[in-house]
């Protein structure tokens, strides 16, 4: 991602990045997060081609494991939610425009839970109906997933997206970007346009109060190193690179 979207990172996060090619070009296996994030890497860099394998990421145990605690200031106003990390490429600050200017925020908040990293992008704190809980614990982040109206992805660009599947696993309704390593895990209930405050906008308005269209995750940590041996494990019975 740095490769191709040098915008988005810092310039000492794009020198430090920049030893990944060397390692990769030693590498006998590549393991990456999903099968998206595969392909960017042997479209960069194309001689790790057929050394790349997608394992997945899941939602980590002590999150599955934390019980669950209502967080210190959230009261009962429906809320939707959004976690990551605030740097620009998560694209808050159209979600916070989108939503501003949604009949939604009438009667619902928007809770960013994330602290800044990276190439930052400011949250507007200015309005009561938006906050940013920058310090929450697992089970508070386990109660704001069970409990949020909607967990909304916002991203332009992942590499895998790992609170898609938590919010998943914990069985809220899901609206992302529609991008394509969202679209590879399939676990949204709807999409939009990322880039687009009208489309964040129309998806907010459509939001329903039916339950989630699929499934909690049910694959787990156990299912990523089965993954990782049996590609090591093919790797090594094949024909020695040249």
């Amino acid at each position: 991602m740095f490769v191709e979207h040098p915008e988005w990172f810092l310039p000492i996060e794009r020198a430090y990045l920049a030893g990944i090619r060397p390692l990769l070009r030693r590498a006998d296996v590549v393991f990456t997060s999903s099968a998206t994030e595969a392909r960017r890497i042997q479209r960069c860099w194309p001689e790790t081609a057929g050394r790349v394998k997608a394992v997945g990421l899941h939602t980590p145990r002590d999150l599955l494991e934390a019980g669950e605690r209502r967080p210190v200031g959230v009261d009962d106003t429906p809320f939707l939610l959004v976690v990551g990390r605030l740097n620009v490429r998560k694209n808050l600050a159209r979600l916070v425009e989108a939503f501003l200017a949604s009949p939604q925020s009438a009667s619902t908040r928007l809770l960013v839970v994330g602290q800044p990293d990276g190439l930052g992008e400011l949250v507007p704190a200015d309005d009561a109906r938006v906050a940013v809980l920058s310090h929450i614990d697992d089970a508070e982040l386990a109660w704001l997933y069970r409990h949020a109206r909607a967990f909304v992805f916002p991203s332009l660009d992942e590499g895998f997206g790992l609170p898609l599947v938590e919010a998943r696993t914990m069985g809220a309704h899901i609206i992302a970007s529609d991008i394509p390593v969202f679209r590879e895990l399939g676990l949204a209930d709807g999409y939009f346009d990322p880039r687009s405050v009208s489309d964040i906008r129309r998806a907010l308005d459509e939001l329903p109060v039916v339950a989630p269209a699929h499934a909690p995750v049910t694959t787990s940590w156990s299912d990523t190193v089965a993954g990782i041996r049996t590609a090591a494990l093919e790797r090594l019975a094949a024909p020695a690179r040249r």
